[in-house]
């Protein structure tokens, strides 16, 4: 099987449907070995904000040394973005050749009366083949959706779960309110499991703490009294520290102290002025040729912020609302920092020379001694359902990472797409804000950094998205939107869409391609003084806006 082969036949998946439940994924896994039992994971669930958290603890454990999984949804230009270690997306070669595995074992389920599996869990049983193969020390899973139900679910208890926030998306199988959204959420919790649990209402806050009650797991309950952004790219985004810059973000009171973090204080020079087109990297700015301005750890367009006792945290994440998301990723290294019952050193497992297990056969215990090297193995046959597991005489090691390898890795985190600076002149912000929360929160970024100016849209969508209500947070701001329809079967052609604005806005057009939308909301906004353009709507289509302004992949 090649690279397009692959992709062909998880795509293809899609015409078998959905099926609710993980039966079908417990079997696929089972036939592969249990890969998902050789990880130690960090399940991360909630409507909004998962991905930036997922990228903030990616960054932080690659600086602290341990490698590191990570698995996200949708992809922006690349379908191997979804599975990553260390950064890098996983090579076309593994993800053809561990895709002809999964689908040996599809054959044989679907030889035995099991319903093919969809394309999800396709996906997600590559990824824990590829993470198992990699030894990575922590791999952190993004729900694809809801939790209970999820693909990912099929782990054991992870060594700590996030849910940030609840809002209304995926009512269709979901359910119609809030408290019935964070149920199926509340999926991911496990007994003696650590849960690192966003700001809630208190009737959402209710359901999370019942099915803990219920499972045995344990919440760490966030709030951000003690979150507070100090520089934030005043004056619209001009690089300038100022007095306009200064933001404050306030919750309810009762923070515990973080007990795992400790050993290092220094001093965080801030960056001055900003250049045409700036790249920003670990060490500082170079001025670039080129079309694009990049966000990176040390400004000009990123965030100071204090939380808690760190004074001058670092990101290059635009948006008060990647604040909170960060000081999520703060409490879950925490977490994890204090619990010393964590097997890391686990020997590197070469899954790709352990054959196929037939159905009603017995599985086998892959066991490695603390002598053998990563291409020697010793297999006992032992009646178990686990699969391949860590003998139990492997010491408990536990993660360990220092208060400067969490500045350093939440200072060089980047998750493109997100309120994202993609040009200076004019400034052109990206963000997939696809369901009204987001929708919020953009607005309320942009009206932080861009007062009083003139706002060109460009927005695609989806069908089944609540765009009605995401219309009516928008476009009270909006000076013209370029309407677009994202590279999805789901997608909402552009002019029922445009259809949909004409009552909100003076000045909507209907664009055929992506790069056409691009090309005249930019025109648009030079005419204008003051003006900025925002791209926002569908992942589907966001990457391709990236493509057309230069940004890399």
């Amino acid at each position: 099987m090649d690279y397009g082969e692959a992709l062909a036949f998880i795509h293809g998946a899609n015409r078998f449907g959905e099926k609710l439940g993980l039966e079908n994924m417990r079997e696929l896994t089972r036939r592969l070995g249990n890969p998902q039992e050789m990880l130690n994971c960090i399940h991360v669930a909630g409507t909004n904000g998962k991905g930036s958290v997922v990228a903030f603890l990616l960054s932080i454990f690659i600086e602290a040394g341990y490698v590191t999984g990570a698995y996200t949804s949708p992809y922006l230009h690349r379908f191997n973005e979804r599975i990553r270690v260390n950064g890098e997306s996983i090579p076309d070669g593994d993800l053809a050749r561990l895709v002809g595995r999964v689908k040996s074992a599809i054959e044989g389920m679907t030889g035995d009366g099991f319903n093919h599996p969809t394309e999800f869990e396709v996906v997600t049983a590559v990824a824990f083949l590829y993470y198992a193969e990699m030894d990575c020390d922590v791999v952190i899973l993004e729900v694809g959706m809801g939790g209970r139900y999820d693909s990912t679910n099929v782990i054991s208890s992870p060594i700590a779960a996030v849910i940030t926030t609840i809002g209304y998306d995926h009512m269709e199988y979901l359910g119609g309110t809030l408290e019935e959204i964070a149920y199926e959420k509340a999926g991911i919790m496990k007994g003696d499991c650590d849960v690192v649990l966003y700001p809630q209402t208190d009737s959402v806050r209710k359901v999370f703490a019942e099915v803990a009650d219920s499972v045995g797991a344990r919440i760490r309950s966030v709030n951000f009294s003690q979150l507070k952004g100090r520089y934030a790219g005043a004056s619209g985004l001009s690089g300038r520290h100022g007095a306009n810059g200064l933001s404050e973000i306030h919750g309810a009171s009762g923070l515990s102290g973080l007990s795992g973090l400790s050993g290092w204080h220094g001093a965080n020079g801030q960056s001055g002025q900003s250049g045409r087109h700036v790249v920003n990297g670990p060490c500082g700015q170079s001025e670039k040729s080129g079309p694009y301005v990049a966000n990176g750890p040390c400004g000009p367009y990123g965030q100071v912020f204090d939380y808690k006792g760190y004074d001058g945290l670092r990101i290059s994440l635009l948006g008060d609302f990647q604040l909170r998301n960060a000081a999520m990723a703060i409490e879950t290294v925490d977490l994890i920092n204090s619990n010393p019952g964590i097997r890391i050193s686990t020997p590197k497992r070469q899954l790709r020379d352990i054959p196929l297990i037939p159905e009603k056969q017995p599985l086998i215990m892959l066991s490695v001694t603390e002598k053998q090297t990563s291409k020697e193995h010793s297999v006992t046959e032992k009646q178990t359902t686990k699969g391949f597991s860590v003998p139990k005489e492997q010491p408990l090691k536990g993660f360990s990472v220092t208060e400067k390898q969490l500045r350093e890795g939440l200072a060089k985190a980047k998750w493109p797409g997100r309120m994202e600076l993609a040009l200076e002149d004019p400034p052109f912000i990206i963000d997939a804000a696809h369901n009204p929360q987001c929708a919020e929160a953009l607005i309320e970024s942009l009206q932080k950094y861009f007062p009083g100016k003139r706002a060109v849209f460009i927005f695609g969508a989806l069908h089944d998205k609540d765009i009605d209500s995401i219309i009516k947070i928008t476009m009270p701001m909006a000076y013209a939107v370029f309407a677009v329809a994202p590279d999805s079967p789901r997608a909402l052609p552009a002019s029922e869409l445009v259809r949909k604005l004409s009552g909100s806005c003076g000045r909507v057009f209907s664009c055929g391609s992506v790069p056409e939308a691009v090309q005249r909301g930019t025109e648009c906004a030079k005419t204008l003084s003051g003006a900025f353009v925002c791209a926002f709507g569908s992942l589907y289509y966001i990457g391709h806006v990236r493509e057309c302004l230069g940004l890399p992949q």
